[in-house]
């Protein structure tokens, strides 16, 4: 479980930007965006340019390090803040594990999105290793936690700086599968960014009809649940393709030629993001609402609640209407402000924030400070 988050020096973050996911208020409503005692469901509001979609790069930013989404190590080569005097970019990730007795820390630096200038891991707050990519060696190193300190002068001599070390031990089975170096990389694996959701009607792969055709029914339940009564069939064209039809009582149509923009946009939404990703550690939705009625927006956010209970998942949004108490609370509702950085409504304001205030409406009225 991820406890903290911090980034220094990134994009338009020139300070820390931190998220303590451990910072839980004593609210008795809405206890089901906390997970084990940690926030588990949150949404994050901020003016445009605030830097919304450049969190969720550094947020997810391990997976990419971890080797899991090469794609992204292309989109943005320059990371740092274009005011900084230091190209230096600093993630640091906390994680709970083990019924929360231990506590690992992951720290590395890089120069742009695919180059690491160091890499540190800690655990109970003792240093396993610390590794300097540009003088190429261990700044400090555990003799004790391998069997063997030959693994230390092999990744030494074949490393490169795309490399990070916990990453080599455990694609090299250097470590045990129930290691803190297992535990972070699988955690890494399952990170999710999501961007808006298209309404524009898409050609699947032939490997997504195929897995689509395993999940109809779950795609037919998710619309169900958004409130669009339908019912949904696969079939098999006589070219040996396939195609997803509505079924009617006396004919069976296209789905992607007949289905609004606002279904097809929740299709994309299930077929590129929820389908692929039923086991996830961070779900991070960027401006999920963006085609969406209000009250299909309170709907998406009730089923990731119901359907991801063990994840992180952060919504982002200018939707005021999600600012409530009815499916949020004040400690899960975050602003990120303009000179960068990340408040939880309950400490935006100095009146004590309770269930039967109307939260949206408090923000409209400027109860908050964004500063």
């Amino acid at each position: 479980m991820l406890q903290k988050f911090k980034v220094h020096n990134f994009k338009n973050f020139k300070n820390d930007l931190e998220i303590d996911f451990s910072d839980v208020n004593g609210y008795k409503f809405s206890q089901d965006c906390i997970t084990n005692d940690l926030i588990g469901k949150m949404i994050i509001y901020g003016k445009n340019g605030s830097g919304k979609t450049n969190l969720g790069y550094a947020l997810c930013d391990l997976k990419a390090t971890l080797g899991f989404s090469p794609e992204i190590n292309t989109l943005h080569s320059f990371i740092s803040n274009a005011d900084s005097d230091s190209d230096i970019t600093t993630f640091t990730y906390t994680f709970l594990f083990n019924q929360k007795k231990d506590t690992a820390v992951y720290e590395y630096s890089k120069s742009d999105m695919v180059n690491l200038v160091s890499e540190k891991l800690s655990v109970n707050n003792h240093v396993l290793y610390e590794y300097d990519f540009k003088e190429n060696t261990f700044i400090t190193v555990d003799s004790d936690y391998f069997h063997s300190n030959d693994i230390y002068s092999i990744y030494q001599s074949s490393t490169n700086s795309s490399l990070p070390f916990l990453r080599w031990c455990v694609n090299n089975g250097s470590v045990d599968k129930d290691s803190i170096f297992n535990k972070i990389y699988n955690y890494g694996s399952k990170i999710t960014q999501i961007f808006t959701p298209t309404t524009a009607a898409v050609r699947l792969t032939k490997n997504e009809l195929d897995v689509l055709d395993k999940n109809v029914k779950e795609l037919e339940n998710f619309l169900v649940y958004m409130g669009i009564d339908c019912k949904l069939t696969m079939e098999k064209l006589p070219d040996g393709t396939k195609e997803l039809y509505f079924v009617f009582k006396n004919r069976k149509v296209s789905f992607l030629e007949n289905a609004s923009s606002g279904t097809l946009s929740l299709f994309n939404f299930y077929i590129h993001f929820l389908m692929p990703h039923k086991e996830s550690s961070i779900l991070y939705f960027d401006e999920f609402d963006a085609f969406f009625h209000f009250e299909l927006s309170e709907k998406i956010v009730q089923y990731m609640k119901e359907k991801y209970q063990n994840a992180l998942v952060i919504f982002t949004t200018h939707n005021t209407n999600l600012m409530t108490n009815k499916i949020m609370r004040p400690d899960a509702l975050f602003l990120l402000t303009t000179s960068g950085k990340l408040i939880p409504l309950c400490k935006a304001t100095d009146r004590e924030l309770r269930e039967g205030h109307n939260l949206g409406k408090l923000y409209m009225n400027g109860e908050f400070d964004e500063d």
